[in-house]
């Protein structure tokens, strides 16, 4: 578990100065108090699934790629060659 706790806080602090927001914003925008968010971010807690995916909506990800289950951070969408 401690691996994907530092995956996460390097991904969603990564992901958030990219897209130049604070931590105070992410808080604000997640209801959250901002140490609640820091401990997010430095791998002492991890979010409830609901805020986990509140979270990837914000940084526009997906939520596997925060928790290190892909290096791609949207979703790819494959098309099956039928449908072509």
């Amino acid at each position: 578990m401690d691996d994907v706790k530092t995956v996460f806080g390097q991904r969603l602090t990564d992901r958030r100065k990219k897209m130049h927001l604070t931590q105070e914003t992410m808080a604000e925008k997640l209801h959250v108090s901002r140490s609640t968010y820091t401990c997010y971010e430095t791998g002492v807690s991890m979010p409830a699934l609901t805020m986990l995916a509140d979270i990837a909506g914000i940084l526009s990800v997906t939520t596997d790629y925060l928790l290190g289950r892909t290096d791609q951070p949207q979703a790819v969408v494959s098309v099956a060659s039928d449908e072509l």
